[in-house]
């Protein structure tokens, strides 16, 4: 698999204009500590593991949703994040 054979694939056999495509790389997500969900306050990203894996508050993508976490996808807003209620730790990033 590759970004460029993908590419070459959907502008010549699928024939999609290539000003019409858009390419995500999915890296990473934020956290965020001490919060009832989307929308509502919180306080602190973590300081240390396990708190991110890159840094406090920053977690790889792959490492994603975090165990005891469950995944929440948004179409309307086009958004998704998972949401741990036992630790109260809301992570953002693209899924979508």
């Amino acid at each position: 698999f590759s970004a460029d054979n993908t590419i070459k694939y959907y502008t010549t056999t699928s024939r999609i204009a290539l000003q019409k495509m858009i390419f995500k790389i999915l890296i990473y997500g934020r956290a965020f500590f001490n919060t009832n969900g989307p929308g509502k306050p919180y306080s602190g990203v973590g300081s240390a593991e396990p708190f991110g894996s890159w840094e406090a508050g920053v977690w790889d993508y792959k490492a994603l949703p975090r165990p005891g976490a469950t995944e929440q996808l948004d179409f309307s807003l086009i958004v998704s994040w998972s949401y741990d209620l036992v630790r109260r730790m809301i992570v953002t990033y693209d899924t979508l």
